[in-house]
């Protein structure tokens, strides 16, 4: 009897440790399901190439946080309405000496050109589908001078999934592919 009780006692207590260290090898990211990019393209309102004017943050106590609003000069328009600008609300950013972050939001920089696969979450503001998963950086490869696009996947740990190596994508092609999913 004695030596059945110290089995399962030390049965759970495998498994709790066990448990506990995957909790925390994940608590540094958020946990989500990976979007593919015919889903991003089905489930988004918007999509488009931009470039990032500015990126402004403020707390608004009624909704219980502070949130970033990042302007977009829309370049072109690849689903949705035409527009020559565009705001994305994120949940996170500095305002004074208080900060807030959602490990595995998209982060916009001044002067950056990107692809955005947007959510109309109401009031005239958008958010980026999929946290960082429906933002790309486009950047031109130094070799060929075409524009690829980068992702940055950091923060996001994806259920049932191992991080894997990015292949290279380049934005005409992205472009194309996407054009293929809308309805003739």
């Amino acid at each position: 009897m004695k030596k059945r009780k110290l089995i399962l006692f030390f049965s759970l207590l495998f498994i709790f440790l066990t448990c506990s260290l995957l909790l925390v090898s994940m608590s540094r990211s958020s946990i989500v399901f990976k979007l593919e990019g015919t889903t991003l393209a089905e489930e988004a309102d918007l999509i488009l190439i931009g470039l990032v004017k500015e990126g402004v943050s403020e707390e608004i106590k009624e909704e219980g946080g502070i949130f970033t609003f990042t302007t977009l000069a829309v370049q072109e328009v690849i689903k949705g309405p035409v527009i020559s600008e565009i705001v994305i609300k994120e949940m996170g950013g500095t305002v004074g000496r208080r900060a807030s972050m959602v490990l595995g939001a998209p982060r916009f920089f001044k002067g950056e050109k990107v692809l955005v696969f947007l959510r109309n979450t109401g009031g005239g503001f958008f958010s980026v589908l999929g946290l960082s998963q429906g933002k790309f950086s486009i950047v031109k490869e130094p070799a060929s001078g075409r524009e690829m696009l980068v992702q940055d996947l950091s923060g996001l740990h994806f259920i049932g999934e191992e991080p894997q190596q990015q292949d290279k994508i380049y934005l005409e092609d992205y472009l194309q592919f996407l054009q293929s999913l809308s309805p003739k």
